[in-house]
């Protein structure tokens, strides 16, 4: 009776350390809701990795080096802090992961290390948060004479998560090609122009939320096309709107298929309803360069060979 009553204490005590262990560790990194839920199940976050889809949002300021150039180093810490408190709380407050912090880029997970079956709207709401968010801090901004534009890129699809790293030191993260690949969505907003772009997967995970399909691309590390989209607004907000989308549905369609002429008619027209719209701008100038006829074995398709 003795030695199990001992060994009974001592397990006690030994789960209830591993509470505060884990409390301690996450509390910077998940909302209150979701690490009540991981210390509800420990096991969780158990050694080693799981593969499991998942989504991923990376987000970036724009012309970060300019800004570190122009500020001492004190006023960059300061922007830096009131830029990513609002940023990290609308991760957090969605039940997603701070994965960490990349310089001025965030990364966050949806899914876990708590499961939850709907990751990419769970994304896709901070995403379009984090507009929202960027637009209530501009007037604190201009006061600083500051002009702050960020690009977020989400990506659906199977990767490892787990505790990775070495014997010593590890941190819970997420790998794979997914991963890599909502990364490389994050870097396209610079070349597009947009505020947000989504990976298939995502898009179509999501039917609440509205897009715009963007183009084809074979990114940095992949062999395989994959079309890239557009985040322009949900339930919870709106990001980005346009007139006439079926125009631009239609000028995609043929310049993928080669018909020059329509596609140059379509994006014309397009681009008379939206003034100014980058991506139509981006399709005007390849279709300027292809001249008359497109060349054999035309498949519509973008290469990036840098990220």
């Amino acid at each position: 009776a003795v030695v199990g009553g001992v060994g009974l204490a001592m397990a006690y005590v030994g789960e209830a350390v591993q509470r505060v262990r884990l409390r301690r560790t996450f509390a910077h990194y998940l909302g209150a809701e979701v690490l009540e839920e991981l210390l509800a199940d420990p096991h969780l976050m158990d050694l080693g990795g799981a593969r499991r889809e998942l989504t991923v949002l990376f987000s970036d300021i724009r012309d970060f080096t300019g800004l570190s150039e122009r500020l001492s180093p004190e006023e960059l810490v300061a922007l830096l802090n009131v830029y990513l408190t609002p940023m990290t709380e609308e991760v957090l407050v969605r039940g997603g992961y701070l994965d960490k912090y990349i310089g001025d880029a965030v990364m966050a997970v949806y899914g876990a290390p708590v499961p939850k079956l709907d990751h990419a709207v769970r994304a896709l709401a901070t995403a379009t948060a984090m507009h929202v968010a960027l637009a209530r801090l501009e007037p604190t901004l201009r006061a600083r004479g500051i002009e702050l534009r960020i690009g977020v890129g989400v990506n659906t699809g199977d990767m490892v998560v787990g505790n990775m790293g070495s014997r010593e030191r590890f941190d819970y993260t997420v790998v794979g090609d997914a991963v890599n690949l909502a990364s490389r969505l994050e870097g396209l907003t610079k070349v597009y122009g947009v505020f947000c772009v989504v990976g298939p997967q995502t898009r179509a995970a999501a039917a609440a939320y509205r897009f715009r399909e963007l183009d084809l691309v074979r990114v940095k590390g992949k062999g395989q096309p994959v079309a890239i989209h557009e985040l322009l607004g949900g339930p919870d907000g709106e990001v980005a709107a346009y007139h006439e989308l079926d125009r631009w549905d239609a000028a995609l369609a043929a310049f993928r298929r080669g018909d020059l002429d329509s596609a140059r008619r379509d994006f014309a027209a397009f681009m008379a309803a939206n003034p100014g719209d980058p991506v139509a701008a981006i399709y005007e100038q390849r279709l300027a360069a292809l001249g008359e006829v497109v060349p054999p074995g035309w498949d519509g398709v973008m290469t990036f060979h840098s990220k």
